[in-house]
C-alpha cells in the first residue's frame, strides 16, 4: 500500500511527521502498516483524519500501533465514526511521555462526557497540554 512505501522512504532520524488524509481513500489497516514501520525516533505526530470511515474497532487498532517514543500527537477525527469508546480506549494506549495531545472530535455525535471523563483518567503525568475540539459532539 502507499504508506507503507511512504513509511519505507521516511529517513532514519525523524523526529516530526505531519500527514493530512481527510477524505481519501486510506484504510485503517494502511495506517496500522505506516505507524508501524515509523523510525523510533519519531516525537511528534499529526495525522488529520477527518471523514475517513474509521470506527471504534478501527481506531483502536490505529492507536495500539502508537510509536512509544511520541511526546507529541495530534489527531483530526473531525466526521469519523469514534465514539466514547475510542476515547476509553485511547486512554489506556497513549504513550508514556506524551507532553501535548490535540483532538479534533468534531461531528461525532457519540462522543460525549463519558468518553472525554475516560480520556482525561487516563492522562500521563507528563503531559503539559490538551486541547480538545468538541464541536458538534454528543
Amino acid at each position: 500500500e502507499e504508506l507503507g512505501k511512504l513509511a519505507q522512504g521516511l529517513p532514519p532520524n525523524l523526529e516530526d511527521l505531519r500527514l493530512f488524509m481527510g477524505g481519501c481513500s486510506v484504510t485503517a489497516e494502511g495506517i496500522r502498516h505506516l505507524l508501524r514501520l515509523l523510525p523510533s525516533t519519531l516525537r511528534s505526530l499529526r495525522l488529520g483524519l477527518a471523514r475517513l470511515k474509521l470506527d471504534d474497532g478501527a481506531f483502536g487498532g490505529v492507536l495500539a500501533g502508537l510509536p512509544a517514543t511520541l511526546q507529541d500527537i495530534e489527531f483530526g477525527l473531525s466526521g469519523t465514526e469514534i465514539s466514547d469508546a475510542s476515547l476509553q480506549e485511547m486512554a489506556k494506549l497513549l504513550p508514556v511521555g506524551l507532553q501535548s495531545l490535540e483532538l479534533n472530535l468534531g461531528k461525532n455525535l457519540a462522543v460525549g462526557d463519558d468518553g472525554v471523563a475516560a480520556l482525561a483518567s487516563g492522562m500521563t503525568a507528563a503531559l503539559q497540554s490538551l486541547k480538545l475540539k468538541l464541536r458538534e459532539t454528543g
